[in-house]
């Protein structure tokens, strides 16, 4: 067991322009910063902090009256603070900080993203979204060469529809599939 405080500081900066055609330009910029406590006991490396700047531009139009479409290209890079070294029971430091954690590690990342808004009638509405995403991964920086995670891919498709009976009812529904892949550089054995 280990205690667990994260402290999430955000924000997001959106500007959209209009172009002939009935299409929409938008652009927008988004930080993310974590700060974490830092665990008495460390088996793998860990940092403090991580903070996480995307840059997104999106193309929007009006298909017909009640379909709306867009398509997004968002680029991720994350970073943080040093990585601290591991520490046993006795608050030791050990040999190792070989592996980046996966939500830790310096990471650009790729999304291009299509939405389809469709509302056939007043009360109903449909929402489509795809997501493909490209990671880019680098090590610790603690020790020559790390371990851990080098690359990546996800997809992410969900479908979500809601329904107004009245003012005073409504019903919504989703589904949604994620998957994610990700090739990491292992040693499976050695004399060190």
């Amino acid at each position: 067991n280990e205690p667990r405080d994260i402290k999430t500081q955000s924000g997001k900066f959106e500007a959209s322009y209009k172009l002939p055609v009935q299409f929409t330009l938008t652009g927008g910029l988004e930080y993310v910063e974590k700060t974490r406590n830092s665990p008495p006991v460390r088996a793998v490396s860990y940092r403090e902090k991580t903070d996480e700047t995307s840059v997104r531009a999106e193309l929007r139009r009006s298909i017909s009256e009640s379909l709306t479409g867009a398509v997004s290209m968002i680029h991720s890079v994350r970073g943080g603070s040093p990585f601290l070294v591991n520490l046993n029971n006795a608050s030791t430091a050990t040999t190792g900080d070989l592996v980046a954690p996966l939500h830790l590690a310096d990471r650009d990342r790729d999304t291009w993203r299509l939405t389809l808004n469709w509302m056939p009638s007043d009360p109903l509405s449909l929402n489509f979204r795809f997501d493909e995403s490209r990671d880019k991964y680098a090590g610790t920086g603690l020790v020559a060469y790390d371990f851990g995670p080098r690359m990546g891919k996800a997809q992410n498709t969900s479908l979500d529809g809601a329904y107004a009976f009245s003012a005073a009812l409504q019903a919504t529904a989703w589904v949604s599939r994620n998957v994610n892949n990700f090739e990491d550089a292992l040693c499976r054995g050695g004399a060190g």
